[in-house]
């Protein structure tokens, strides 16, 4: 797929107008539509704030895969969710906690 493409594709996708696009750019509608049609080459800058901003792969956003492989996940793991509940109830293992830390 081509690049052009995957942008207009993911801005669809979000129901998103080519002006919302172009705000999260910090550019104009205009400059989108070249991108979309293939006129202008974004920015690696560009794609890498899209990228952030919709949480997928640079290589989904470039057509490298089709897959939209999430760029970070944002939930966090049930071991670790135990253990920051049980490193703030255990206020007296804090310190040692801490020390091996070395926080």
């Amino acid at each position: 797929m081509k690049m052009c493409q995957r942008l207009k594709d993911i801005r669809e996708d979000n129901d998103l107008q080519q002006a919302d696009i172009a705000a999260i750019l910090s550019t104009t509608q205009q400059q989108v539509s070249k991108y979309e049609n293939g006129l202008q080459i974004m920015g690696v800058d560009k794609y890498m704030k899209l990228a952030k901003h919709f949480n997928i792969s640079l290589d989904y956003m470039t057509g490298l895969t089709d897959i939209p492989t999430e760029l970070y996940n944002r939930e966090i793991p049930q071991k670790l969710q135990k253990l920051i509940s049980a490193y703030s109830e255990n206020t007296d293992l804090q310190p040692a906690i801490d020390k091996l830390l070395g926080i």
